[in-house]
């Protein structure tokens, strides 16, 4: 649900991250997009950065178990 500048309530199919309240002054309403496309890139790389240390912990354990001992 998106609020247009007239304050009237529109129903638009916006995943919930990005919707935007739009403000008077288009550039306080891009800085805002700007500021919230940053966050959801930070997020993504924190996710991606906690998923590659996730497998490489796994492969390391494998090759842990797989080594010959001997």
């Amino acid at each position: 649900m998106i609020v247009d500048d007239d304050m009237s309530l529109k129903n638009y199919s916006i995943p919930d991250d990005f919707t935007v309240v739009p403000h008077k002054n288009p550039v306080e309403r891009i800085t805002y997009v700007v500021k919230r496309m940053q966050e959801h890139i930070e997020y993504l790389e924190n996710a991606v950065k906690e998923e590659q240390e996730a497998k490489y912990k796994a492969f390391r354990r494998i090759a842990e178990l797989t080594s010959d001992r001997g």
